[in-house]
């Protein structure tokens, strides 16, 4: 590779590196898998695409950085950066192309309980697809710990653990707490919901 470039490929059915991928009709969910090289290790790579506004709204559109475990509602944004690191290895993305589901986003069942680790469990459910942020908050309202941030889940149950320890590090002192969980849908939409538990001694 030239020095400072970068190179993008996507994967055929077979797994080899191909420039173009094109199927004659969308028939349920389809998937490219991208792989992206860069020469310019430790600057960032920003991958960008058209104006995506007139694809049918029936359809979502999200590129997912599997390795960031992120997504991206590609008809809203435009663009998607990331640092390659000192190692600049080969990144791995996948655009997703599926009908919506029905009904409005929401979260239900948000649930907490105490793990045997000495965390704690946070359970809930998604009724679409979509990126979610997990943060623990005081009984003020004010953020002890970001647990997940733009995490792409799948609709269904979700599972994620908090280790009762705050941003800084420290574990955090017994109380009660607040648990906000924060949904955002393909289409920009957004729903929330908070729990509460307490921590012993």
């Amino acid at each position: 590779m030239i020095d400072g470039s970068v190179e993008l490929s996507v994967a055929d059915e077979d797994g080899n590196r191909v420039a173009t991928s094109f199927v004659k009709a969308l028939n349920g969910s389809q998937k490219w898998e991208l792989s992206v090289v860069t020469a310019a290790a430790g600057q960032p790579v920003v991958l960008s695409w058209p104006d995506l506004s007139r694809v049918p709204t029936r359809y979502r559109v999200k590129l997912v950085d599997t390795a960031a475990d992120r997504s991206v509602n590609m008809r809203t944004a435009t663009a998607y950066s990331y640092d390659p690191g000192a190692e600049a290895a080969a990144r791995k993305f996948e655009v997703i192309i599926g009908e919506q589901t029905a009904g409005a986003l929401a979260i239900t069942g948000l649930q907490t309980m105490a793990t045997n680790a000495g965390g704690v469990q946070v359970n809930f459910a998604l009724s679409q697809d979509a990126s979610v942020d997990v943060e623990v908050l005081n009984i003020s309202g004010r953020s002890v710990r970001s647990v997940v941030s733009g995490s792409a889940l799948d609709a269904g149950a979700a599972t994620l653990v908090w280790d009762k320890r705050a941003d800084s590090g420290t574990r955090v002192p017994p109380g009660r707490y607040l648990v906000c969980v924060e949904a955002r849908g393909e289409d920009g939409t957004v729903a929330r919901a908070i729990g509460t538990l307490q921590i012993g001694n």
